[in-house]
């Protein structure tokens, strides 16, 4: 079989030229990347009244081309290849066929489709669904439907090694609970607009600070076009046809930011949302990118416009935290419980676990709190009357966050501090009356106290005090 001309209309002729001059030997092309041609292919159809009727004439027009054998046809997906005059067209086709996994069934036929567009923009006309904000963040015109495989995911991401495209919260792991739910209440009462803001993706394209800036062919062989910034389980949970906003930004790095922020606790979302740990990775990213000073007062007022539900209560030892992080020292260095024992772990290779074959029982905690010291101790001493015979060690940090602190801790003060802390800890558990008695008898052992180290201006940070 020969191509040819000579049968071709002037519309389609024009078409056709504009084709091999733009995706010449692309292996494929998508035609999605011929509608964003539109500066070309608006005046070849000038002649309809609308885009969704140009579009149309688009695709009939490739059918053409298709059939006449200037382009190949890979598969359901409108993914082409423009070729030279072939002989053996049916053979071609048939090594794509195989060379490109076939796609899932599509949830929606074109009818169905265009209903469910319609019903998603009425709902959004209305204000049923909840509108997505975000710094620098733009909506770009109704919701969409889109076919799952030309977005990336994180998953796609990873394959790909894009760690750009990864999910921006602190874990990237899928809660597999929640795919199912999503999967089960979608069965059992079909799809809510309104009960959660839809999931939202942007589009590959050329914005400042982006990597990559058109559409990409991806792990499964499709045109990747959009990426998602976040709903990963409705997306993971959800069918071929995903419902979603599309938005833009001026900088990749706000389209990042919203990444960590658009699930913040809300009224119409209470599970799965944006903790404290995304808004310290959020925070240190932003750092990073320089566009958040490494002060005290900046970052507070980024996690109180971003995150304000990381409380006023909690706020400055996240900033603490944050700094630290940054490499920004305070003369007090702020623990977590996990930073003590990630600490002991890693640079002392000491593990916050009971060993039995020692009988050694170590326990970590934050003192230097009226609202802990008490449940912390009770902990210990109901071990001790348990386990009498093992040594127990305690290793500990102060808290020195404003809210919750006993006494402000600070290199002057932070021995007697610490001190106070063994003293008082050591008096609660003499209100225990098993533990008293077994104590009187001498069958308890003395605790061993260890503190890490956070004095910055005195203390060596690899000892232990």
């Amino acid at each position: 079989m020969t191509s040819s001309t000579s049968t071709l209309s002037e519309q389609q002729t024009v078409l056709l030229s504009l084709i091999q001059e733009e995706f010449k030997e692309k292996v494929p092309f998508h035609i999605s990347e011929v509608y964003a041609c539109q500066i070309h292919w608006h005046d070849v159809y000038s002649g309809r009244c609308d885009e969704v009727s140009r579009r149309a004439g688009v695709r009939a027009d490739l059918q053409v081309l298709r059939d006449a054998g200037h382009i190949i046809f890979i598969n359901n997906d409108g993914l082409y290849k423009w070729i030279q005059p072939m002989t053996n067209f049916d053979q071609i086709n048939e090594t794509f066929n195989t060379e490109y996994e076939e796609s899932p069934t599509p949830e929606y036929g074109d009818v169905e489709r265009e209903c469910e567009l319609k019903r998603m923009k009425i709902a959004h006309d209305a204000g049923v669904i909840p509108q997505i904000r975000g710094e620098g963040i733009t909506v770009v015109g109704d919701p969409k439907l889109l076919r799952k495989d030309q977005i990336i995911d994180h998953q796609e991401a990873v394959r790909l090694k894009l760690p750009q495209y990864y999910q921006e919260r602190h874990g990237n792991d899928i809660d597999v609970d929640r795919v199912e739910s999503i999967k089960v209440s979608r069965g059992i009462e079909g799809y809510l607009l309104g009960v959660a803001p839809l999931p939202a993706v942007s589009e590959i394209k050329e914005r400042d600070g982006a990597e990559i800036t058109k559409p990409i062919i991806g792990s499964d062989g499709k045109v990747k076009t959009h990426v998602l910034r976040n709903g990963l389980h409705r997306f993971v949970g959800e069918d071929f046809d995903f419902r979603c906003y599309e938005i833009d930004a001026d900088h990749e790095d706000f389209l990042e930011l919203y990444g960590t922020t658009a699930n913040n606790p809300s009224a119409t979302q209470t599970i799965g949302v944006t903790t404290k740990d995304d808004a310290v990775y959020a925070a240190r990213k932003w750092i990073q990118r320089g566009r958040l000073k490494k002060e005290v007062n900046d970052v507070t007022e980024f996690l109180k416009k971003h995150y304000p539900h990381v409380t006023p209560s909690d706020r400055i030892g996240t900033v603490r935290e944050i700094l630290e992080l940054e490499g920004v020292k305070s003369s007090i260095k702020p623990y977590k419980q996990s930073a003590i024992k990630d600490t002991l772990s890693s640079k002392h290779g000491i593990p916050i676990e009971h060993d039995p074959d020692n009988k050694i029982a170590r326990f970590a905690y934050v003192l230097n709190s009226n609202t802990t010291i008490d449940r912390y101790m009770r902990e210990v001493e109901r071990f001790q009357v348990t386990n009498p015979e093992y040594q127990v060690e305690v290793y500990s940090s102060l808290d020195n966050t404003p809210s919750s602190r006993n006494i402000e801790v600070t290199p002057t003060n932070i021995r007697e501090v610490r001190r106070k802390q063994k003293e008082a800890f050591e008096d609660s558990a003499d209100l225990n009356v098993a533990f008293a008695r077994l104590k009187s008898k001498g069958k308890i052992k003395p605790i061993k106290f260890v503190f890490v180290q956070q004095d910055n201006d005195n203390e060596d940070e690899n000892s232990l005090y």
